[in-house]
């Protein structure tokens, strides 16, 4: 599911973002903490290293109206 999202990400400030939240859900007191975090971490490691993170801006486009 965390491939999925970072997959539909428009910018890589998003990636990041999803990556923070993912990383925060992971409870301090959850036994299996660093097997998650670990986890996570590996999904964004490949992500970063694939054509689709390198193809996104750095940052979402911003309607001017907003």
């Amino acid at each position: 599911m965390l491939k999925r999202r970072l997959k539909n990400c428009k910018s890589k400030e998003e990636v990041n973002n999803v990556m923070h939240n993912e990383i925060n859900m992971i409870r301090k007191e959850d036994p299996d903490r660093d097997m998650k975090l670990k986890a996570v971490l590996k999904a964004e490691k490949e992500f970063k290293k694939s054509g689709d993170f390198r193809r996104l801006p750095d940052e979402k486009k911003r309607n001017p109206g907003n």
